[in-house]
């Protein structure tokens, strides 16, 4: 069904005149009429069927609440430095689509594209705009915000290159990993297009996928701080075996698998909240 995202607060019951931007694409585009249904979201992240009364101008009705826990449990910011071409936009839309709270672009010093600054209002007025139809499309309760950094203050951000853990030092708050985790046995579920552009090293793992996650998980104990918390996105199939590793090595946390938009398994968390 349809969803699309509106200023106006709302509760059951309400009569409400919609914007032309939606009447358009609803009556318009989906040729929708009186009697039909969609799903509207307001300003408080809560979503609505909404019943149309009224076609020109578009009023609704607004029936039963249908919230439903879909966003991450955590807030994930999600920046990147500009680049050439659609590769932001493209961005956008998948950083939405995967739960994102925040997108945020950078001019990069070493960087190959710059935005100027004339150009900066009416690209993220785009951005947004993008945004907003993914997370129509992918069904979430809110809209990601997309910003322009003017430069990244306060931020120590440091790039390694390590097999695992094997460069790493120190102790950490949250480590979050999204390491190869398909089965040789389940290459044929791989798009075409991923096996053409991603090498194989970044795709496929032994122990049905889930090698590197336990290699992962029998080391954190010494980079993780007391409290510390570990974040894996997981193939649709591993949840329940990931979990069980976890609780083998971290007896006393809390370990749970996440789900997606969509109601497949697609992270575990481990953290200090039995």
């Amino acid at each position: 069904m349809q969803r699309y995202f509106t200023d106006q607060k709302l509760k059951t019951g309400d009569v409400v005149q919609l914007d032309a931007t939606i009447a358009k694409h609803a009556i318009k585009v989906l040729r929708q009429d009186i009697g039909d249904r969609f799903e509207l979201v307001d300003p408080m992240h809560h979503a609505y069927l909404a019943i149309i009364q009224q076609s020109s101008p578009l009023q609704v009705a607004i029936d039963e609440d249908i919230t439903k826990k879909v966003e991450l449990p955590l807030a994930v910011e999600v920046v990147c430095g500009v680049s050439k071409g659609d590769k932001s936009e493209w961005i956008v839309q998948k950083a939405t689509e995967l739960g994102a709270d925040k997108i945020g672009f950078f001019n990069a010093q070493w960087g190959t594209a710059r935005w100027p600054a004339e150009r900066v209002v009416k690209k993220i007025a785009r951005l947004q705009e993008i945004a907003k139809n993914a997370a129509e499309q992918s069904h979430r309760n809110q809209v990601p915000d997309v910003t322009m950094y003017a430069k990244l203050n306060q931020v120590d951000i440091r790039f390694v290159q390590s097999d695992v853990f094997e460069n790493i030092s120190g102790s950490f708050d949250i480590i979050v990993s999204n390491p190869p985790y398909i089965s040789e046995n389940d290459k044929d579920e791989v798009g075409v297009n991923v096996l053409a552009s991603e090498p194989k090293m970044a795709l496929f793992a032994d122990e049905e996928g889930l090698a590197i996650y336990r290699q992962i998980i029998e080391e954190a104990d010494k980079y993780l701080t007391p409290r510390g918390k570990l974040y894996f996105e997981i193939g649709y199939k591993q949840g329940m075996d990931l979990k069980k590793l976890l609780s083998l090595h971290f007896p006393d946390k809390r370990v749970r698998v996440l789900k997606d938009q969509f109601g497949q398994d697609r992270m575990v968390v481990m953290d200090d909240e039995k």
